[in-house]
């Protein structure tokens, strides 16, 4: 049963890692993929519009700097500390729901629950199991 949760773990951590520092390094740099990278800062863009992020003192390219580092950072501690990597990816696959439902970009919705379930599965995984309490010891009467 350990063997099998391991192995589990070890496959979504990959699938997860692979999306979120993709998501991340498309978000920083346009290195990776210059016609993603366009996209994201215009999305940026009209996201930092709809929630005002201006009143926060942040421009629009603060937040995607900001988004995209906590998705990489994110993956290191996906593996290093996977409850909190997986907690950490849970809240920003929250935000972007929340963010592609207000842009009404609800294709964007289905990949998010699918990303956020895969993370709520890694949490779980690694909640540290309570040990059994020990059987009393009877003490004998003589």
């Amino acid at each position: 049963m350990v063997k099998a949760r391991l192995i589990v773990s070890i496959v979504i951590r990959l699938i997860l890692s692979a999306v979120f520092l993709m998501a991340g390094t498309v978000k920083l740099t346009d290195a990776v993929d210059e016609q993603t990278h366009e996209m994201m800062l215009k999305g940026f863009d009209n996201y930092a519009v709809l929630f005002k992020i201006d009143t926060l003192g942040l421009t629009p390219d603060q937040f995607r700097v900001f988004v995209g580092t906590l998705e990489v950072i994110s993956v290191i501690l996906l593996w290093f500390v996977p409850l909190a990597g997986s907690f950490l990816q849970v809240v920003v696959m929250i935000g972007a729901a929340f963010t592609h439902m207000m842009a009404s970009e609800f294709n964007e919705l289905a990949f998010v629950s699918v990303l956020g379930t895969l993370d709520s599965l890694i949490f779980l995984l690694h909640i540290p199991a309570e040990e059994a309490p020990a059987a009393p010891v009877e003490k004998k009467t003589e």
